[in-house]
């Protein structure tokens, strides 16, 4: 896997695949500003985690094409007992999750979606911090529908394209 430290991965048009159960991009330090541009991502796990006990950290894709073909876990997610965490998705990124949630948010910071596609059993769920939509070429699309939750924790599973979940 990819451990994002501060700075630019130009993958140059090229295929960043990975095939191990855990996340292709592990963010994994305070204030890390980390950002993969111009190519592609293909995991068989989660494609980027925003690690627990850490703070302040920015992951970006920019130009994109991210997907996991996993069966749980999520797209790319953060965890809820961290704060000012931020993804961006700009400049026609696009993360596809089609069995799972696509972004999970359950951190305080932000997520940001501009010019991007956001495909997923369940689009984009944020629980806490701030969710930005914008420009004309973004599209969130859900492709499921709501699963029970069987947990007290993590994603629900709802089918929406966005879903905003008071905790």
């Amino acid at each position: 896997y990819i451990e994002a430290r501060n700075g630019v991965l130009d993958l140059n048009g090229h295929i960043y695949e990975y095939t191990s159960n855990n996340y292709a991009i592990l963010v994994d330090d305070d204030g890390v500003d980390f950002t993969i541009k111009n190519g592609y991502i293909v995991s068989s796990a989660d494609i980027a985690f925003i690690s627990n006990s850490i703070n302040n950290a920015t992951l970006t894709l920019d130009n994109v094409d991210a997907s996991t073909d996993a069966e749980s876990g999520y797209g790319i997610s953060s965890n809820g007992t961290t704060s000012g965490q931020k993804l961006i998705l700009k400049n026609h990124s696009s993360v596809s999750a089609p069995n799972v949630i696509a972004i999970y948010w359950p951190s305080s910071g932000s997520v940001t979606i501009d010019n991007s596609t956001v495909v997923g059993h369940t689009g984009v769920q944020v629980c806490a911090g701030g969710l930005t939509i914008t420009g004309p070429d973004t599209n969130i699309t859900a492709t499921g529908s709501p699963i029970p939750k069987a947990e007290n924790d993590g994603g629900i599973m709802d089918g929406a394209a966005i879903s905003i979940i008071k905790r």
